[in-house]
């Protein structure tokens, strides 16, 4: 038998979370897509980065919201009104699993990131990583 996967967040009694994962995607040999979860991002310009989140749910649509705070965005006593970027979607028919990536920019700043991943506006994970 199939050992019960056991759920990392209940967001809603119909809609369980069983993965939530940050690293890097790649381009492998026979044309798929690799994840890597790391907290390390190397800076090469086009590099993509992201969050892979998986869940269950009988829901057609699930809305997620994602939080980016780059360095020197962070609220601090002299910018109190720091605010990260935030994107909201709608995650349909998508299979239970939300993926989502960005490249590295030209000009991405080195240093501390932080991105929150939000189901239904309950946080599912804050991921810390660094862009170096």
């Amino acid at each position: 038998s199939i050992p019960e996967e056991k759920p990392l967040l209940e967001v809603a009694p119909d809609l369980i979370v069983y993965q939530a994962d940050f690293g890097l995607f790649g381009a492998k040999p026979d044309g798929g897509i690799s994840f890597t979860p790391t907290t390390v991002v190397p800076r090469p310009p086009g590099l993509s980065y992201g969050f892979v989140v998986r869940f269950r749910t009988p829901r057609p649509s699930v809305k997620f919201r994602t939080e980016f705070s780059l360095p020197g965005m962070e609220a601090t006593p002299v910018n109190p009104e720091a605010n990260p970027m935030t994107s909201e979607s709608m995650a349909e028919g998508e299979g239970g699993v939300i993926a989502r990536y960005w490249q590295i920019a030209p000009n991405e700043p080195a240093g501390p990131q932080t991105l929150k991943v939000f189901l239904e506006g309950k946080l599912v994970r804050s991921f810390s990583f660094s862009v170096q």
